[in-house]
């Protein structure tokens, strides 16, 4: 900042009696010619005009004359009003400047040792005042602006306090990149722009850095007993901290006190409630008051009041217990807490129910000593209460999880989207049961309840990709609140009533479920601001005319399909070989001791062919899968590992979906004793009973070795291993709990008491073999067979679609088999090229083998599958004419339109002779399928 547009000379005074010198900046001429400061934002209680001094670039909010004091009330004394009373404008503002000194008086005055360890750090994570000045009237440096801007009806106070600049909002940067000049965004990318260009995995590790800045400021402030009532991304600040991005939880203006009397009587906390934002406010604040008309009852020893109502609206009413009643005859403004409240039925069900409701006094300004006596005394018949919301920790876990809404679906209502959840956001439910329960199969494709699936939609947008289950169970218990499992009855409502130690509680539970979120998601890296979606400085992406590079197999599908058909079956041959031996050596590759292999990814955008051994596609997010990693994608469902297919289209064996069956679960009892069995041989065994609830795996036997994925109260899912079936009756299971699980959960494993029924997944075990030959099956069908009316998984045929429920069919005959014995039946032994109507049957032959795990009756499945995959490319090359080792290298030489070298060019009855119709499909595959079982 130039010497010319700074004015030197001001200084505020810090908590500790130490003088903050500073200099404001000027921003030219304004409509009168007269100079103005530089603004930086103004709000509903003040203007923020950009300064500088000894701490670097710093902020002054100077807080509006209207604000800060009531209409009649004169400013002798903080919160003194001209009649005698409190000015609660004026305490409200004078607890604003001195904001910085109550939190850490509280924070130093509390005797928990979890309080005591924010003192060190409490000003990090919050936009405190530095320095304030109760005095600005007398200021002639800034009042000579001030007069200025009092020509254009913005009139300040003599209240104001500097803070550090940051570098923008978080709404700043989400709307306009971050700068904002006249209506525009300076012609940089929003934040927004960048989060609909990006996947939803991306959106999502971007904004857990965020999450966890902002819940470390609700953290400090729910320490000291305060409430910030408006979190949204208007008051979150950001900047670039020497690389990282750094969000901090600031306009402290309008805090509300845990204790009402705090914050003066219950129309102030009526107010203070109803502050929150549009588009992110909580139910709390939306429903934060109601009047209604009561009878008073009576009172009682215990200095309790019961008021009677029969008005419906309280069936369905906000109001519960601990919020608080005020009476508007009474001109002490006494506030009652609501320490009982009952709705009870009358009989027959005709009349209004009756509500029942159990008040006590809290005293305060004239109403000490009086909730039996007084104003409620007076036995008037009828008299009309207030009921007030009392801010607790929901308001601000909403506020949490409407943030995170807003960047997860790139700028929707957290407001509207509640709308959906509040049917579900009942006492005594379970968020699990009655919503997440139904995420697996909504991403699995299968239908669910509309009113679940429209809360679904609403986060995913267009479906083709989907939130992680932890992040989702994350929204959902941050903006719900009344059921049993939201984080604000779990953590925060009933933490006192929970028998022994189970975890943390409070906000250290919310910030342990967002650092498990950065583990699993791999969002370690995304504080960074080159990393994060919301802060990279990334220019617009470039469409580019050119194909990209033929060898990446997303590219050469499409390329394939558009050929003819003899150029298409001799590069699908071609192909076919070529991620034979790429899946080859991938397994080659990672298979170690020391790394036992569970699943590999071989979807197209994750690998690229090539002639070397650089094969793989290196990536942070697929490739090889640990034993222990792949349980514990088991253990969160992820759609991918727990056979939870991500649409009807997607490149997944067709047996995939069957892996996995809802059931329920209960403790065996022995029909003789009544008492559980032991598991035998189990360590940390039981033994359980096992029914489905679906029809997804008809006649599947369930065998050691599969999985048990549980609903658990207390984490995610609970994993256990099955480890015998009784040989007498299937439906009982021995279990054991998984210990391989590299995911730190504590109370992660569920405990079965006699009678309970606990909802779950069977998931059958998954080698490699079996995902390889399932995934050339799908890359065969995509490179020769999609075309014509077929194109996806629906086509593959009834016949292997029937068959793939009894995955393995190991007694197959081999294709190469079945080939040479046709053959020699017609061609008596000799050797000629195979007739094009003798390649489709073997094609369709493979296809079926590879897809129904034919090459499980091998010793060597992986070279059973290379074998044969190598006698179809060899017979189609004879076939069709063409030397074997051109074949070989032919996926690598086409290009474009370019037609493959040789002057072999196909007649029309051979291109109509390899066509495969649905007819010849199904006459072929149910002929192959014949006499298997």
């Amino acid at each position: 900042m130039s010497d010319e547009s700074r004015e030197i000379g001001m200084a505020f005074t810090d908590a500790t009696g130490n003088k903050l010198v500073f200099g404001l900046e000027t921003a030219g001429e304004g409509p009168g010619n007269e100079r103005t400061l530089r603004k930086l934002g103004d709000g509903n209680f003040g203007c923020v005009f950009a300064a500088e001094g000894g701490h670097g670039q710093l902020a002054l909010k100077v807080i509006y004359a209207h604000q800060a004091t009531s209409r009649g009330a004169n400013e002798g004394g903080a919160g003194e009003g001209s009649n005698g009373g409190i000015d609660y404008k004026m305490l409200r503002t004078v607890n604003e400047l001195r904001v910085k000194e109550i939190i850490y008086d509280r924070l130093q005055r509390s005797h928990d040792e979890e309080t005591r360890r924010l003192i060190p750090i409490y000003d990090r994570h919050l936009v405190l005042p530095l320095a304030y000045t109760m005095k600005l009237d007398e200021d002639e440096v800034f009042q000579k602006y001030a007069s200025v801007y009092g020509k254009y009806d913005m009139v300040f106070s003599k209240y104001a306090y500097v803070m550090n600049r940051f570098d923008c909002s978080l709404k700043d940067l989400m709307e306009h990149g971050g700068r904002v000049s006249s209506g525009g965004s300076d012609g940089r990318r929003t934040a927004y722009d960048r989060l609909k260009s990006v996947p939803l995995q991306e959106r999502e590790r971007s904004a857990l850095p965020v999450v966890s800045q902002v819940e470390k400021g609700l953290r400090v402030l729910h320490a000291a007993g305060l409430r910030h009532q408006d979190i949204k991304p208007a008051n979150i600040y950001y900047r670039d901290n020497v690389g990282m991005a750094e969000f901090v939880l600031g306009d402290l203006g309008f805090l509300h006190a845990e204790n009402a009397i705090a914050a003066g009587s219950a129309m102030v906390s009526a107010e203070a409630l109803a502050i929150g934002t549009k588009h992110y406010r909580s139910i709390e604040q939306i429903d934060h008051s109601d009047v209604s008309e009561v009878w008073i009852e009576s009172g009682s020893d215990d200095g309790t009041v019961t008021v009677v109502s029969h008005d419906p609206k309280f069936l369905r009413t906000n109001i519960r217990e601990g919020d608080l009643v005020v009476f508007p005859r009474s001109d002490s403004r006494t506030l009652f807490d609501i320490v009982d409240f009952k709705v009870l039925d009358v009989q027959g069900g005709e009349a209004s129910p009756e509500v029942r409701m159990s008040i006590a006094s809290r005293g305060g300004a004239g109403g000490e000593g009086r909730a039996g006596g007084g104003l409620l005394s007076l036995r008037d018949g009828l008299t009309q209460a207030s009921f007030v919301k009392n801010p607790t920790e929901r308001t601000d876990l909403f506020g949490l999880g409407a943030v995170l809404f807003d960047i997860l679906s790139a700028g929707e209502s957290a407001e509207r989207f509640y709308e959906l959840l509040r049917k579900f956001d009942v006492r005594g439910t379970r968020i699990r049961q009655s919503i997440l329960n139904f995420y697996p199969t909504w991403t699995s494709g299968q239908a669910v309840a509309p009113d679940i699936s429209a809360i679904f939609q609403r986060v995913c947008g267009d479906g083709r990709s989907y939130l992680n289950p932890g992040m989702m169970a994350f929204l959902l218990n941050c903006m719900m609140s009344e059921p049993d499992d939201s984080f604000y009855m779990k953590h925060f409502k009933r933490r006192e009533q929970r028998d022994g130690p189970r975890g943390p509680t409070g906000w250290p539970a919310i910030s342990a479920s967002i650092d498990a979120l950065v583990r699993e998601l791999g969002a370690q890296d995304y504080q960074g601001v080159g990393k994060n979606a919301l802060t990279a400085e990334k220019p617009p992406p470039v469409i580019d005319s050119s194909p990209p590079s033929r060898e990446a197999v997303s590219v050469l599908l499409p390329s394939l399909q558009e050929s003819d058909s003899v150029e298409r079956w001799l590069r699908a041959a071609s192909f076919l070989n070529a991620m034979m031996e790429l899946t080859r050596r991938i397994i080659n590759k990672i298979r170690s001791p020391k790394n036992e292999t569970a699943f590999i990814s071989l979807k197209p955008e994750h690998l690229v062919l090539s002639r070397d051994d650089q094969i793989v596609k290196e990536s942070d997010v697929v490739g090889h899968y640990t034993y222990g990693q792949y349980l514990g994608q088991l253990m969160v469902l992820d759609p991918l590992f727990s056979s939870l297919a991500s649409g009807p289209n997607s490149f997944l064996p067709v047996w995939w979906p069957s892996r996995l069956r809802r059931a329920e679960l209960r403790l065996w009892q022995d029909d003789q004793s009544a008492a559980p069995a032991a598991a035998s041989g189990a360590d940390d065994g039981v033994r359980i009973s096992l029914k489905s609830i679906d029809c997804t795996m008809p006649g599947q036997d369930t065998r050691p070795g599969d999985f048990l994925v549980v609903s658990n109260e207390e984490s995610a899912h609970s994993l256990y291993e099955v480890v015998e079936v009784d040989k007498d009756n299937k439906d009982c299971l021995a279990i054991r709990k998984n210990h391989d699980v590299e995911a730190e959960r504590e109370n992660s494993f569920v405990e079965f008491r006699p009678g309970d029924d606990r909802g779950g997944y069977l998931v059958k075990a998954l080698d490699v073999a079996s995902y390889c030959g399932g995934m050339l099956a799908v890359y065969l069908f995509y490179a020769l067979f999609v075309g014509g009316g077929r194109n996806g998984v629906e086509h593959f045929g009834r016949a292997v679609v029937s068959r793939a429920l009894y995955f393995p069919m190991s007694n197959l005959v081999k294709p190469s088999e079945e080939f040479r014995k046709e053959r020699n039946r017609w061609s008596f032994g000799r050797k000629k090229p195979a007739k094009e109507h003798e390649l489709v049957r073997y094609a369709v032959r493979l296809y079926v083998w590879l897809m129904l795990g034919g090459f499980h009756g091998d010793r060597n499945p992986m070279d059973a599958i290379r074998s044969e995959i190598s006698q179809w490319k060899d017979q189609v090359a004879d076939g069709l004419r063409r030397p074997r080792d051109e074949v070989d290298s032919l996926i690598f030489q086409y290009s474009g339109d370019d037609k493959p070298a040789g002057d072999h060019g196909p007649d029309e009855e051979l291109r109509r002779s390899l066509r495969i119709d649905e007819e010849t499909w199904e006459r072929v595959a149910q002929s192959y399928l014949g006499g298997a079982d």
